[in-house]
């Protein structure tokens, strides 16, 4: 099957690129799932930032940004992949220093930021998909520490980012290869992972941030002394939320009323204040990563198309994935349903406006392609059209 990744580059003052990505597409329909926090969070977040900067407007924002929504996340990585072999290709990663994957960043108990593990044989299993090797491979966690820094400088955020403790076979703050940040890291860019999780539950594997909650509604028996199950051969639910039933919103506002918008919330400020002040971002570029990175030379090496600051490049691309892949419900739905519950984005008053290019994302139920003058291709002439108005 074909599933479509959609990028958006906006030229800031500065050619140095933040990376930010989501996946749109989810799983679990079958137990009724519909995606709100897998990942149809990152999904709306990604939309809030655009809007965000393109009020702010791009020539005010110091480094350009590139917003990138994947398909088929959820059965190997393959948007991100994909993404990954064709920038390293043509080129397209010359001038990125900086990716953060926004994955389920609406639901569990607490909001984590992570750094790539330090152990490459984490990742060697993407790395090497991709021709790559440990030579090549980064855990910097410059970005995930600026992250830290950028949310808790950020007005009326209520819950700053954080990261999780030491617990075996996961360092403080590190993070292993399943979500689309791995294959980045993998091709030497330091990478964010912005989650909402809770590593102090004793789960069903342990310590490793699957349980994401201890509200007793996803726990058939939750013992709060222990932080795990009251009888661990019993357990079903194991305090999980995505790929399950309570991953839609009427189940997560009734089980946490208000959270979701405040998460979301919290995490499109914290990122607005760390693409916004030039601090953030200098770090980075000035950090021993990058001078490592430029002395090395190798991976980030091609042409790329420049553009002047304030313009605006809107592309698809398809991904072909051999394997099955099971989409919850359109990205556009999660999307729409999410605004309903209030001020949820920082697109505020005028999000609807971004219906029509959630469409573009997941015409179909994300397997469109995109063939020239294609009805995906008229939604993102549209959205450009939406965006010069805006």
């Amino acid at each position: 099957m074909t599933s479509t990744n959609l990028v958006i580059d906006i030229t800031g003052i500065q050619q140095e690129t933040v990376l930010l990505v989501a996946h749109y597409d989810s799983t679990g329909e079958t137990v009724g799932s519909e995606g709100a926090t897998d990942n149809g969070a990152g999904t709306s977040a990604l939309l809030a930032l655009a809007k965000a900067l393109w009020d702010l407007h791009p020539d005010n924002v110091p480094y350009s940004v590139r917003i990138l929504w994947t398909g088929a996340e959820e059965n190997g990585l393959h948007g991100a992949m994909a993404y990954v072999t064709r920038a390293l290709e043509n080129g397209e990663l010359k001038h990125v220093r900086a990716v953060i994957n926004l994955d389920t960043v609406g639901g569990g108990d607490f909001l984590y930021v992570h750094s790539a593990h330090s152990a490459y044989t984490e990742y060697s299993h993407e790395c090497e998909a991709l021709g790559l090797s440990q030579t090549n491979y980064t855990y910097s966690p410059v970005v995930r520490d600026q992250l830290l820094s950028a949310s808790a400088q950020t007005d009326s955020v209520a819950n700053v980012f954080i990261i999780h403790p030491d617990f075996p076979g996961y360092p403080r703050g590190e993070t292993g290869s399943w979500s689309d940040h791995a294959p980045f890291a993998c091709a030497g860019l330091p990478i964010g992972y912005v989650e909402t999780t809770n590593f102090n539950i004793d789960g069903h594997n342990h310590y490793d941030g699957y349980s994401q909650t201890t509200n007793p509604l996803m726990w058939d028996c939750f013992n709060a002394s222990l932080v795990s199950a009251c009888d661990r051969d019993t357990e079903m639910k194991w305090g999980k939320i995505w790929h399950t039933q309570f991953d839609r919103l009427d189940m997560l506002d009734t089980a946490f009323p208000g959270r979701v918008r405040e998460q979301l919330g919290d995490t499109v400020d914290s990122l607005v204040t760390f693409l916004t002040h030039d601090t953030f971002m200098r770090a980075v570029v000035a950090s021993d990563w990058a001078a490592t990175a430029n002395a090395f030379g190798g991976i980030h090496a091609a042409s790329q198309i420049e553009t002047g600051a304030g313009a605006t490049l809107f592309h698809t691309e398809r991904t072909t994935s051999s394997h099955t892949q099971t989409l919850v419900i359109s990205a556009v739905a999660v999307i729409v349903g999410v605004l309903a519950i209030g001020s949820l984005l920082v697109a505020g008053k005028r999000a609807l406006r971004w219906y029509r290019y959630g469409q573009a994302v997941n015409q179909d139920g994300g397997e469109s392609e995109c063939e020239e003058g294609s009805d995906l291709e008229d939604e993102v002439i549209l959205m450009r059209d939406v965006a010069s108005d805006s």
